[in-house]
């Protein structure tokens, strides 16, 4: 029974542990980059996802963008606030 409860929290410790460094690129990129705006492909790479996944994220409107000239742009510190406050309310559930 300890090793199902041990493994479990392995798995969520991990899965914690991901979230963290996913915050940590983003965080470096924010200071890394002058220009705030990024396209799909370069939000994909930083959160580790396809860009297929930004883009149903985006149209689920999970992640805030602009459209501009028929491309969309995403700004890093309203990704990085939207991310941040998801994280807030998955860890106050009870």
């Amino acid at each position: 029974m300890e090793t199902t409860e041990h493994q479990k929290l392995n798995k969520e410790f991990a899965k914690i542990k991901q979230q963290l460094q996913m915050h940590e690129r983003m965080i470096e990129q924010l200071y890394a980059d002058n220009f705030d705006w990024k396209n799909p492909y370069k939000i994909a790479e930083i959160l580790g996802v396809s860009k297929r996944s930004v883009d149903e994220y985006r149209r689920a409107g999970i992640l805030p963008c602009s459209k501009l000239a028929g491309q969309y742009y995403f700004r890093l510190t309203e990704i990085h606030a939207c991310l941040l406050k998801n994280l807030n309310v998955q860890t106050e559930k009870p």
